[in-house]
């Protein structure tokens, strides 16, 4: 996730869907992962960006995170998560995530996704 090369406008103001899969491991149990995300981007003026503009046609990004659940059966969650996104074609990229999640009685647990988006 090192800064290099060219920077490129990041993406804003465009709606976006992606499909995902990967493994959640932790103290207790592994499991496979998937799902389909949808969200949409936006820049807060013309003069500001939040984030980290990377490569020509691609970016990096961090952030933090508060779930309720991260399964029908589990508790709430704090966590970071971070990870870089390519693009692959005019309106698609791919996406690769880590996550690392603290749960109050379950300990921490560890997840990394493969994501392939399309974009509005």
């Amino acid at each position: 996730m090192a800064v290099a090369g060219l920077a490129s406008p990041a993406r804003a103001d465009e709606a976006y869907a992606e499909a995902i899969g990967g493994i959640s491991f932790g103290r207790e149990q592994d499991a496979a992962i998937s799902g389909l995300a949808a969200g949409y981007d936006w820049d807060p003026t013309e003069t500001i960006f939040l984030g980290l503009e990377m490569t020509e046609r691609g970016k990096a990004f961090v952030g933090l995170n508060y779930q309720s659940k991260d399964c029908a059966h589990c508790e709430a969650a704090w966590g970071f998560r971070g990870g870089r996104e390519q693009e692959i074609g005019e309106r698609l990229y791919l996406k690769g995530e880590y996550k690392h999640l603290a749960t109050e009685h379950e300990g921490n647990k560890e997840i990394l996704t493969l994501g392939l988006g399309i974009l509005f």
